[in-house]
């Protein structure tokens, strides 16, 4: 490991598995039966009741009856951490722990769906569809099957490759599909829901509700389709089994994880669905290469982190796409308005997300809150981008030592959550953004 980093990446590394695993999560305030009691069942108090819990700058959890718990989301992200750690230092001791945490992951998978899959360990209300404890997300399910893939990249254990395939079954058999053609016709509105439970199994609906595509070439060369066409055949994959929603990050987490296991499988069926939703998501670039959030009225904002997930996907699937066997690569695949899709995005990125010390923005338009979740996923953002910018690697390390001067508590370990204009809310939390952070920090402690 780098001597730059190696002191807090150890610091944190026992602050994380201090409880096995267990803590705090900023959005676990319904998991207290007394707060989840005053919801009434109704999800604006359910939100108030999250919200207030994550900004608070006091942690009340234990007065509320809220108790530290292990977080799936988090266990991948710390898996794909230990990985990158073992393959730095060839330590047994983190290849053990990686696969203490898969085994409690596949143990600890949603039951009901037709592949792997995985939720959070609390109740979670957004602005747009309820999500009960347990229930699957594809976002916590592509973080989670890309572990058991890196798992799979160093061990070649074929159970860990057979896990990431099944969440591609979730993602193509349990997963909602928005066709652009379907919101052009007015037969499909991103704010709305299918029904309030899962496990229901696929269904359609149909609204009034009319949103027009944007006229922006297609990044992808589909079979008989000539450069810059777009087609009303691409779709959006849904944040749940139970929703329509178009979410960018979302939709490119799926295509993403679609398109690394074809890289090793080859299965053609895999490859459609990745040109597909990865047209979707193209067609949405605003002209200064930026991203909304999603589609929805509420998702009209461009966030740093959220924009980071949709550049690397994007960057990633690419290279899983135009990867042969034999280690070559067959461009044509691709079309060169993708990469420059790609780069535009990335340019913004830049420009728009950190300050010229490491300072990271939370909002295209406002710094605060200053949120170290925004800092890791700038480390990771800019690390994937080294072959393309020159100056990518020292911008990862003028975050993650600006996220350390300002965010790190050296006594106790851990990194503070967020910074606002009048106080700082320095509550213990894992996942967000402590495991954020450890994985950033240790795929950029290899970097010279």
């Amino acid at each position: 490991m780098s001597n730059s980093f190696d002191h807090v990446i150890l610091k944190l590394s026992r602050f994380l598995e201090r409880d096995n695993f267990k803590g705090y999560d900023p959005y676990d305030g319904l998991n207290s039966k007394f707060l989840r009691f005053l919801t009434f069942n109704r999800k604006w108090l359910r939100i108030a009741v999250i919200q207030f819990m994550k900004r608070f700058p006091i942690n009340l959890r234990h007065l509320f009856g809220i108790a530290k718990g292990r977080n799936p989301k988090a266990m991948g992200l710390l898996a794909s951490a230990y990985i990158e750690l073992y393959k730095q230092t060839k330590d047994e001791n983190y290849l053990k722990k990686v696969r203490e945490i898969l085994e409690w992951l596949m143990q600890n998978r949603s039951q009901g769906y037709l592949g792997s899959a995985w939720g959070y360990n609390f109740d979670w209300q957004s602005a747009i569809f309820y999500i009960p404890k347990g229930g699957p997300t594809v976002v916590n399910t592509a973080f989670i099957a890309n572990a058991f893939l890196d798992a799979y990249e160093i061990t070649k254990e074929k159970n860990y490759l057979d896990i990431a395939r099944s969440s591609c079954d979730f993602i193509m058999k349990d997963l909602q599909r928005t066709s652009l053609q379907s919101l052009a016709e007015g037969k499909g509105h991103p704010d709305r829901i299918i029904n309030s439970s899962y496990g229901t199994g696929r269904a359609e609906r149909e609204s009034t509700d009319s949103i027009t595509k944007k006229n922006i070439p297609s990044p992808l060369m589909g079979e008989g389709k000539g450069e810059g066409e777009m087609t009303n055949s691409s779709y959006c994959f849904s944040y749940t089994p139970i929703d329509k929603s178009c979410v960018h990050n979302a939709n490119l987490l799926a295509a993403e994880l679609l398109a690394r296991v074809y890289s090793i499988t080859n299965e053609e069926n895999l490859l459609r669905s990745v040109e597909q939703s990865v047209k979707f998501t193209m067609s949405y670039q605003n002209p200064d290469g930026s991203w909304y959030y999603g589609l929805a009225t509420r998702q009209k904002y461009i966030d740093s982190f959220h924009t980071g997930f949709v550049l690397v996907s994007l960057y990633n699937l690419i290279n899983y796409i135009d990867a042969t066997d034999d280690g070559r690569f067959r461009p044509h695949t691709l079309s060169l308005q993708g990469r420059q899709i790609l780069l535009k995005g990335y340019e913004y990125y830049k420009k728009t997300f950190f300050e010229d010390d490491g300072l990271p923005r939370y909002y295209h338009n406002n710094v605060y809150p200053i949120d170290l979740h925004c800092s890791a996923q700038g480390i990771i953002t800019f690390l994937r981008f080294k072959d393309y910018d020159k100056n990518a690697v020292d911008i990862a390390k003028k975050i993650a030592n600006w996220a350390i001067d300002n965010m790190w508590d050296d006594k106790k370990g851990y990194f503070y959550f967020q910074k606002m204009k009048l106080f700082t809310n320095k509550i213990q939390y894992l996942r967000w953004p402590n495991a954020w952070m450890f994985l950033a920090l240790a795929r950029l402690a290899n970097m010279p």
